[in-house]
């Protein structure tokens, strides 16, 4: 069952498991993360070669500036892309990313929470009750 989450949630990725599992092997992060695999972490495993923290896919460095890419286009704003992103996938410090990321976007600022400025109409003084 979790196998088959897993699956799922790789395949919504902009990059493939066989990508992932590449760079995987030549990622540090990624290679220190497998040691806590096979030391018995439970939240940790591995999925068609590729790094799992629970259910979301660890994205190696070299393809983070990818996933990022592809959440900014696809769910602009800061908060979408992160909403996305945590459900997708993990990396050390992905929400900072995701921040500086949407500071450099300006499909990203347009979405944010600014209220569009309406002109003021004062109402008008009744002549009765």
């Amino acid at each position: 069952m979790i196998k088959q989450l897993i699956v799922e949630v790789q395949g919504e990725l902009p990059v493939t498991a066989k990508e992932i599992a590449k760079v995987t092997e030549t990622d540090n992060v990624s290679r220190q993360a497998r040691h806590f695999v096979l030391a018995g972490r439970p939240e940790l495993s591995v999925s068609y070669g590729c790094l799992v923290w629970v259910i979301r896919t660890v994205i190696p460095a070299k393809l983070r500036t990818n996933v990022l890419d592809n959440l900014q286009e696809t769910y602009p704003g800061k908060e979408r892309m992160t909403s996305m992103g945590r459900q997708f996938c993990w990396w050390p410090g992905m929400n900072k990313d995701i921040e500086v990321k949407v500071h450099s976007c300006t499909a990203c600022i347009s979405v944010q929470k600014n209220p569009p400025k309406v002109a003021v109409k004062p109402w008008e003084v009744a002549n009765g009750p």
